[in-house]
């Protein structure tokens, strides 16, 4: 089941940032989103997408993932849309490669 954690307190930009950055692994990254997208804009997004795409394609079993994480990643998907506004050039490069 893909339920999201509880909504977490706003956290400082840069320390959210330093922390999709330093994630582990898909699991951590979507954990970050489900907890704090609320409060992310275009750089964060990008960063996201970007170490989410990395971790995914280094993974045997990304397709299973992805289909547990369907729910998720929809509403990863729709929250990216709705911020594309606010990407600079490279953050949106990032969602792109990601």
């Amino acid at each position: 089941m893909d339920e999201a954690p509880a909504r977490a307190a706003r956290i400082d930009a840069p320390l959210l940032n330093a922390r999709l950055s330093k994630a582990q692994d898909a699991d951590e990254l979507l954990g970050l989103f489900a907890r704090h997208g609320w409060q992310m804009d275009g750089m964060h997004y990008g960063n996201l997408w970007n170490k989410l795409g990395r971790q995914l394609r280094e993974s045997s079993g990304r397709q299973a993932w992805v289909a547990r994480h369907a729910s998720t990643l929809k509403r990863l998907v729709s929250a990216t849309t709705s911020h594309l506004r606010t990407c600079g050039a490279q953050p949106l490069a990032n969602v792109a490669h990601g």
